[in-house]
């Protein structure tokens, strides 16, 4: 064998050695990467649970920085990804833009993330760095960086965001700014209905046929401690929203609420709490009692559909004739003056206030009124609608805050060129209808009051204006008391369905509508006149 060839054999054997180890290598390290992605693989799940406090990490240029701790023990729901690289050893958290390193979690089956039923206020919480984000009372995450989120509930000293469905709390000293913003255009509940089932006169048939009925309907059933929170003006809850309470519920009656995905509060825990029966709708208050529906066998669905309208069930005879109380301003009399006749001193009209809630009557909201008016529901003989003329004195402070201390709905009729309605909307209790954008004029004419003097294009122009400011054309109080067919026909053209005078007498079914009688009440009118007045 000449020298050249044995030079070209000993190459090739030492080609053949070099490929075999570099086979060798890359198989290993193939097994070895493969081992790596079945271990990366094993953590991964839909679900998964911290086994330790778990850096936190967002992906910046290319890296993975880190700018929190998600706590141990902690449930989170993944973003869906197909494992096939070692880049995949970060799971990003669902819905966020963070991320966890896969050892620092495993799959599991918990089931701990509530479905929580709120919408978010149209405000975003804007943190400063460096916060802890608690849940039940302990850290659920802490961020080195600020975070700009939706609010979902706000108590006295801390907000709440929604960290996919566990509900975080945020305390105001970690509040940099809240802002206000769009976050959600559903319909939020402005009350529920509360079902009070009778746990010895609803057959289980009965209970299928409702349950049915409101699933049908799209109504959604809460939790006691929903609305305890929405009742504290704590949470806003969607528009179809119902609590179901009964006392002893059967096995059955439980199992086919499960059936239909309806959630049931234990009633164990509602006895804390204070259920009236009143037949009428539940409103947002600090009061920790309820207004409830008695709903028993002879509930008919057509009554179901009322209760869940929010109309009030009477039970007998309704209310024949029910009072309007006018008012204009209020003062206080150890603080301040007012030499009108029309004045009322906060005093007495809290007196009046309180003798109507410990004697049981309703004030009325105006729709509720223009509804019995319109014979399109039943009212409780102890109904009162409580109006208030102009917005001046009193009426944008001493009004709403006993309205508010008392629940008791009252209507303000405005007029619209002297202020703006936002200086009244401090009060759900309080309702702003129209009265005139710029009518409330004496001496205008030789009639004296404008709105007797103006053509009824001049009026329908005014009214016009003062619906378009208002957002309501429901009903309407003639400046001064004083009408003429000329007024009243403009009243109606422009679409109010109810127009208020004074007369000095109750309102029935037979009153003409665009004269609506009311009693006024004066700085002179005693308790017992004004009893008087709504008996």
């Amino acid at each position: 064998m000449n020298k050249k060839k044995c030079i070209i054999i000993i190459i090739s054997i030492a080609l053949i050695g070099m490929i075999g180890i570099l086979i060798f290598f890359i198989a290993d390290k193939n097994q070895a990467l493969k081992e790596q992605l079945e271990n990366v693989k094993s953590h991964y799940s839909t679900t998964v649970v911290t086994t330790v406090n778990a850096p936190l990490y967002r992906l910046e240029d290319g890296t993975y920085q880190v700018v929190g701790t998600l706590s141990q023990n902690k449930q989170v729901i993944l973003q869906s990804i197909d494992i096939t690289s070692e880049k995949d050893c970060y799971f990003q958290i669902e819905g966020t833009p963070y991320y966890l390193y896969y050892q620092d979690v495993e799959p599991t089956t918990m089931t701990d993330l509530a479905s929580y039923p709120y919408l978010a206020w149209n405000e975003n919480v804007i943190t400063h760095p460096n916060i802890a984000l608690k849940k039940d009372g302990e850290v659920f995450l802490s961020l080195e960086e600020s975070i700009n989120y939706p609010i979902m509930k706000k108590t006295a000293n801390s907000y709440y965001i929604l960290f996919q469905n566990n509900l975080l709390e945020i305390s105001k000293d970690q509040v940099k700014e809240v802002q206000e913003t769009v976050n959600d255009d559903q319909k939020s509940a402005s009350y529920i209905s509360v079902l009070a089932y009778s746990s010895t006169q609803v057959t289980m048939s009965t209970w299928q046929k409702q349950i049915d009925y409101l699933k049908m309907q799209n109504y959604q059933t809460i939790r006691l401690e929903d609305y305890q929170a929405w009742r504290n003006r704590e949470v806003r809850l969607p528009e179809k929203s119902i609590l179901l309470l009964k006392s002893n519920p059967s096995s059955e009656e439980v199992k086919y609420l499960q059936e239909k995905r309806y959630f049931y509060q234990d009633p164990a825990s509602m006895a804390e709490w204070d259920f009236v029966i009143r037949n009428e709708k539940s409103e947002p208050n600090s009061s920790k009692e309820i207004a409830t529906y008695q709903v028993d066998d002879s509930t008919s669905l057509e009554t179901l559909q009322k209760m869940l309208d929010g109309q009030t069930i009477i039970n007998g005879n309704g209310a024949t004739q029910i009072p309007v109380i006018n008012y204009h301003f209020f003062y206080d009399g150890a603080t301040q003056q007012c030499t009108e006749s029309i004045c009322l001193d906060i005093k007495k009209f809290e007196e009046q206030l309180q003798y109507l809630k410990e004697n049981g009557y309703k004030t009325l909201t105006m729709s509720e009124f223009r509804d019995w008016m319109y014979g399109k529901i039943e009212l409780p003989k102890k109904s009162v609608l409580l109006t208030i003329d102009d917005g001046a004195l009193g009426t944008d402070t001493h009004l709403p805050e006993l309205l508010e201390k008392y629940e008791m709905h009252a209507t303000l009729f405005l007029i619209t060129s002297w202020w703006p309605k936002e200086n009244y909307q401090k009060s759900n209790y309080l309702e702003i209808e129209s009265h005139s954008h710029d009518l409330h004029l004496e001496n205008f004419c030789a009639q004296n009051y404008k709105g007797l003097c103006l053509s009824k294009e001049e009026l329908k122009q005014d009214l016009q204006k003062s619906i378009d400011l208002l957002g309501t054309n429901q009903a309407f109080c003639y400046p001064f008391y004083a009408y003429n067919n000329t007024l009243i026909e403009a009243v109606k053209e422009v679409g109010f369905d109810l127009a208020f005078a004074g007369g000095n007498q109750k309102a029935t079914r037979r009153s003409d509508k665009y004269r609506v009688p009311r009693y006024v009440i004066y700085k002179n009118t005693s308790l017992e006149a004004f009893i008087r007045m709504i008996q």
